[in-house]
């Protein structure tokens, strides 16, 4: 008998598509599967940077707090308006630490039930009560706390700065970019790296939290700059958990010297402070997120830092001479560095001051808003205009310290 060779072809290509289907389907329900494993294994959070800092959503007893992310910071700190909110039972332990001023502080230590990064949650987890207002001098906006290295350690980071989010999970990234290894070191669990500077190894502690200068370092470390010039300024250079820093004299090395991070040559030079305030050394958050999106592999312990694409503006290396901060509602001259604008005019630390280009303590209501403005018009390169309260008035354009 002859073959119906047509009906076996189109019987064969039936029986072809409906395994095709069979299998596409297998193949879609094992992607939605793994891709639920992915979920379960990587979190993705959106970000903000407020005031140079990294800002992240929290859920602290399921209730959302924002936090600031903090790997300069060992315990993991609650605000105490916002750990009442939260229904935080109340703590009980004393804890004696060193704050980003140097000075010794005595926080209030207690644990939290629950503290959760989207799916991921720490349980039982050891906590300080503190007043954010102290180092974010600002009322306006509400900071919640800030995720230490006791919880930051746990896990893996990618932070990409240029599309605003954060991934976490608990393995390693296998991202591409420079590698940079780092320790953790004894009880404070703090990211420690190796400088080499002017050739001599400097290790430094990595700190996010850190929002001025791209390396501050006590004093002692003037030793690597011996050659080197540096401008001067005297005031208060910093807010930290115990609020304003001392006065003291502070020493900036911006240039003309050698610099290197984990044996890399990044092909520029941070921004340093030299000052007794400062303890040991440490690498600031801007060093960064100006210019890098960064990976933490907490759990093989290394940075992997890939060039932005669209890095961050840097702020102006010019200055006015002085600071104005804002205390009891009043302006007050808060630190001055050796300026052209500073010369021949009658101007002391802690001199009131009545404006600000017009503007009193009800336009710019606290510290945080008030160093903003200066640094804005600093960066627009216009004119500040300063009436004293003894009536007296001075001008001042953008002008580079001297250095000696």
């Amino acid at each position: 008998m002859k073959k119906n060779y047509f009906w076996h072809n189109q019987t064969n290509k039936r029986n072809y598509l409906f395994m095709s289907k069979i299998i596409t389907v297998f193949a879609l329900f094992f992607s939605l599967l793994s891709s639920g494993q992915a979920q379960k294994n990587v979190v993705r959070l959106p970000i903000e940077i407020w005031n140079e800092e990294i800002l992240l959503k929290v859920m602290v007893n399921d209730i959302e707090g924002t936090f600031i992310w903090d790997n300069g910071f060992t315990i993991t700190g609650i605000d105490s308006a916002f750990a009442e909110k939260c229904n935080l039972s109340k703590p009980k332990g004393k804890l004696l630490a060193t704050d980003g001023n140097n000075k010794k502080v005595e926080l209030v230590e207690g644990k939290c039930k629950k503290i959760s990064l989207g799916t991921f949650e720490e349980k039982n987890t050891k906590i300080i009560v503190l007043n954010t207002y102290n180092f974010t001098q600002t009322k306006s906006k509400a900071i919640d706390g800030l995720i230490g290295t006791t919880i930051i350690n746990e896990y893996n980071w990618y932070f990409n700065f240029d599309s605003s989010f954060v991934e976490i999970s608990k393995k390693p990234f296998s991202n591409k970019g420079l590698e940079l290894p780092f320790k953790i070191i004894g009880g404070s669990l703090n990211h420690q790296i190796d400088l080499t500077i002017n050739g001599y190894e400097a290790p430094c502690r990595i700190d996010f939290g850190y929002n001025s200068d791209d390396i501050i370092m006590n004093i002692k470390g003037a030793a690597y700059f011996q050659n080197n010039k540096a401008s001067e300024a005297y005031g208060i250079t910093s807010f930290s958990v115990s609020g304003a820093s001392q006065m003291d004299t502070s020493y900036i090395v911006k240039d003309n010297y050698t610099f290197k991070i984990a044996n890399q040559n990044l092909g520029f030079l941070p921004k340093v402070s030299i000052s007794p305030i400062h303890n040991n050394i440490n690498l600031g958050n801007k060093f960064f997120i100006n210019k890098f999106n960064v990976t933490i592999n907490c759990k093989d312990k290394k940075y992997i830092l890939s060039e932005r694409k669209m890095p961050e503006k840097l702020n102006s290396d010019k200055s006015y001479g002085l600071k104005i901060l804002l205390i009891d509602n009043k302006f007050y001259i808060g630190k001055l560095s050796l300026n052209p604008n500073i010369k021949d005019k009658k101007l002391a630390l802690m001199q009131e001051v009545a404006e600000i280009n017009g503007k009193t303590h009800k336009d710019l209501i606290d510290n945080y808003f008030l160093l903003k403005y200066q640094k804005d018009i600093l960066n627009n390169n216009e004119k500040m205009v300063l009436k004293m309260a003894n009536g007296t008035i001075y001008e001042f354009m953008p002008e580079y310290d001297e250095e000696r």
